[in-house]
């Protein structure tokens, strides 16, 4: 009875001893893990934030990471930015062990950011090129730059418009901008007149065919300049009102800044007290439509209601 009793125990403790000296095998905290774009998992990952007891278990393993998408596996370049999407995330520590599987995502919800952004642009009358050139923004991915709103450039005033930034993942910064369209310059001015005159069709000259193939006479006339101009008439900058905006009749423009109002309480800016729609005069005093000009919530007003 003591014998089995002796043999019992020794077995007891060699069992015990055996636990202890087996190696300890990794597990995972988590299986799965989201980075951001732009981030690479070979150097942005911690290793000791995945698998359990890490800092013990460095010791006695060699831990390696692959990268697979599919059945590929993935070798990142040192520069190279890993494309959005999902990936299989490979943990290895010993050819005896199967290898860990991290399910990893990647994800870009980093909207772009404008350099350098004006709140209000200026632009020759009659500029030709694409407004959005006037703006940049920068972002990991392709960035788009758009302009909602529109813009006459051949008529001098101010513009409301939002400038959209855009990525390939569908990110966007949207910002206001005022574009301004600057008066003709006297140089245009004089050239668009000098090219009115060349046309017979306007009825701005005042010799005629019968009378130059006659005597000859009208063609000198002519060349020495020596007929009517018809006056260029245009709209000063001055007589827009802040709205910017230009109607041919009082009905169109309370139409428009009612609708704008509408617009703009939705939209959660609110700060629109009232508006009031004021004749516009042009530069040969004639009468030449209405504009809007709006009385914003803590700015005095420049207009009579």
């Amino acid at each position: 009875m003591k014998k089995r009793l002796e043999t019992g125990t020794v077995s007891c403790i060699l069992g015990i001893v055996l636990c202890a000296c087996a190696p300890q095998h990794p597990t995972l905290l988590f299986d799965s893990i989201e980075l951001e774009y732009g981030q690479n998992p070979f150097k942005d990952i911690s290793l000791d934030a995945l698998i359990d007891d890490y800092d013990k278990l460095k010791e006695q393993y060699d831990f390696t990471m692959r990268l697979k998408s599919g059945e590929h596996e993935i070798k990142l370049a040192e520069d190279e930015v890993l494309g959005t999407g999902r990936y299989l995330l490979q943990i290895s520590c010993s050819s005896s062990l199967e290898p860990l599987d991290v399910q990893l995502s990647i994800k870009d919800t980093l909207a772009p950011v404008f350099e350098d952004f004006k709140k209000e642009i200026g632009v020759d009358y009659g500029y030709s090129k694409e407004l959005a050139t006037l703006f940049t923004a920068t972002d990991l991915a392709d960035v788009e730059i758009r302009i909602d709103g529109e813009i006459d450039t051949n008529k001098a005033g101010r513009y409301q418009v939002k400038v959209i930034a855009e990525d390939e993942n569908g990110n966007q910064t949207v910002k206001d901008c005022t574009i301004i369209v600057k008066e003709k310059s006297k140089s245009e001015h004089a050239a668009s007149s000098g090219n009115a005159n060349t046309k017979p069709s306007s009825g701005t000259l005042t010799n005629n065919a019968s009378n130059s193939s006659s005597s000859g006479t009208g063609s000198s006339e002519a060349s020495s300049g020596n007929h009517s101009i018809k006056p260029v008439c245009t709209i000063p900058s001055n007589q827009y009102g802040n709205s910017g905006m230009k109607f041919n009749t009082k009905e169109e423009a309370h139409a428009w800044a009612e609708a704008y109002i509408e617009n703009d309480d939705a939209n959660g800016e609110g700060n629109i007290v009232s508006y009031g729609v004021i004749g516009m005069s042009d530069t040969c005093d004639q009468m030449a439509g209405y504009t809007v000009q709006f009385n914003i919530e803590g700015e005095a007003p420049d207009w009579d209601q």
